[in-house]
This record gives C-alpha cells, structure tokens and sequence, in this order.
C-alpha cells in the first residue's frame, strides 16, 4: 500500500494544531511565526500569520513532499471563507482536479463543508491559504458587498473556482518570496495578502455581480471540473459544447448555467479568458508582433484578438505593451 501523509486542521488553526501535524516528521520545531518539518517523507515549511484577532488569517506553505500527500480542512465551527491559492500546480479536491502547471488558481469555499486535498508524492505544493470572515470581507468590498453577498454569505455547501490573473499571480509569488526572511516580512505579507484578496474580490464582482447563492451536488461538481479540464487542455481546438452535452449526458442549458456558476462564465468566454491571460504575459514580457500572438492564442485574426484584449483588460495589446510596469 502506498504511503500517505495526512495533515489535517478539524478545529481552529493555532501553533499548537500545526505542531501537532509535524510530529509525523523526524526534526521539527517553529520559530515566531515559522514552522518545519522534515525526514523521510520530504520537508514543509509553514508561515502562519494570524494578526487580526481571527477575522484574516494567512497560511505560505511551501511543501516537498516524497509521499502522497492528503489534507483534511475540517473546521465546520469556524464561520469563515477559505480561499486556497495554487501556484502552477495540480491538486486533486474532492475528486476535483484544480490547477494546471504554469496556471496559478484559487479555489474559494464556505467553512460549512469538508474538504480532502490530495497531492500526488514528488510534486511540490506552494501557495498561500487565506481564512477570512464574512464581516472583514464586507469591510473590503463596501459599496460591492451586495453584489456577491448572496454567494459569499451562503450558508449552503459551495465552492468557485477563479483563474489568476498576471497581478494576482505576481503579488502570489512576491508573498511567497518575502517568507525568505526579507526585511519588512510581516508588514509586506500582510499588505499584500490584502491586496491580493482585494484583487480577487473585484475579479469575482465582475464575474459574479449579482450572482444568486447556489448548491451543486458533488457528483455534478466532478463532471463540471472534468469538462473545465477538457476545455484547458484543447484551449486551440475546443470541443463544441453540443459534443460537451452530448459527452456528460447534461443538456446545454445546464451545462451553461452549472458551468457559470462554478467558474463564473460560459464555457465559451472561459476559453476566451484563458486564452486572453496567456496572450497578456506574452504582451507584456516579449517583442512578439500582436499578430504572432493573436495566431499563438487561438483567435481568429489580429483584429479579434485586440477587440477581445480591450472588452477585458480596457487597453489595447500594444498600448498596454509600453506601460512600463512589466508582469512576470
């Protein structure tokens, strides 16, 4: 039987429940707010940031790993929102693949359910897991707080599912960057661990504004992420979504819609999102013609490509090529 390691939070999250969790490892021990572990399973680092009294809680993990890897969050008497970034990583949540290699992406779901993490033995898993009460969040969203509260404030089982941005991707990795004991760590993670949720939350606004609370059974929720995963991996050639319906055995309009409300578009703009966010790393980090970038991402012509690039980002390609602030 293969070996496992389970690392699991069933109530609140504190320096004794994360040392309890590095026991299985020969060496470990925490200074301040840096805990490790390693032997022969591999080694885990953790940075845990809990400076607002609970309302906003950060997790950088940084995990190496030589055993299959399974994480239980089961914290039902917490009343928060947990949201779970992934950089360029491929996980298994409850039966749903999240995540491809060079896609950061965050998954965001409500403290009332049970989630089991699985990792596959060899991979490395780095990102940053956020917990934050629903108080704080309205606190950073104000004015737009009734746009999403009605998914945001369910008290039903749900989870979304976001794709980064190049911001939101790039703030990710400064955060994990300052855990390597940069002058300013604290008030650094804590600044941007703000910024990055606030950029979030303006990213779920425009794809959710309005957006009714939802329940999707976990059957349903597996095929949904199987047609995102079919999707990702024919972002040049997709298959039409009558071949989708016909495949998964969902009538389209059922499909549409439980696709929206999981992703926060149809699986026709999500192609186009994706398409749009590779095509923006290549605008902004090498001299290729917008030609040769509209043909590399799939749109049809030059034209379409930078109709599409205003429609999401408001600039066009080769204008927002010479701003100067370059994304990585």
């Amino acid at each position: 039987m293969m070996k496992q390691y389970l690392f699991s939070f069933e109530k609140e999250i504190n320096s004794e429940s994360i040392m309890k969790n590095l026991k299985h490892f020969d060496e470990y021990q925490h200074v301040n707010n840096h805990f490790w572990g390693k032997g022969k399973q591999g080694e885990i680092d953790i940075w845990w940031y809990d400076d607002f009294e609970s309302e906003f809680q950060i997790i950088v993990f940084n995990m190496s790993l030589k055993e299959d890897f399974h994480f239980l969050d089961d914290q039902k008497d917490f009343d928060s929102i947990t949201f779970r970034f992934f950089l360029n990583l491929e996980v298994v949540y409850d039966q749903l693949k999240i995540g491809k290699e060079n896609h950061s992406n965050v998954v965001v779901y409500n403290s009332k359910r049970s989630v089991h993490t699985t990792v596959p033995k060899n991979q490395k898993m780095t990102g940053v897991t956020f917990r934050i009460t629903k108080s704080f969040i309205k606190k950073l969203t104000k004015e737009r707080w009734d746009q999403i509260s009605d998914i945001i404030g369910n008290s039903e089982n749900w989870m979304i599912h976001e794709t980064l941005s190049l911001e939101m991707d790039r703030i990710l990795k400064d955060i994990i960057i300052l855990q390597s004991g940069i002058e300013g760590k604290y008030g650094l993670t804590l600044s941007k661990s703000i910024e990055l949720i606030t950029y979030l939350l303006i990213q779920i606004v425009h794809h959710r504004s309005n957006q009714k609370a939802f329940r999707i059974d976990d059957d349903l929720m597996v095929e949904l992420f199987k047609i995102k995963d079919q999707l990702l991996d024919n972002l040049m050639d997709p298959p039409p979504i009558t071949e989708l319906s016909q495949e998964y055995g969902m009538n389209i309009g059922k499909l549409r819609n439980n696709f929206k409300k999981v992703f926060g578009s149809s699986p026709h703009q999500f192609i186009i999102n994706e398409r749009l966010i590779e095509a923006r790393r290549l605008v902004k980090n090498t001299k290729m013609s917008m030609s040769e970038i509209s043909d590399l991402t799939g749109f049809t012509d030059s034209s379409h490509f930078s109709k599409e690039y205003r429609k999401k980002y408001a600039i066009a390609p080769l204008k927002d090529r010479k701003d100067k602030s370059k994304i990585l």
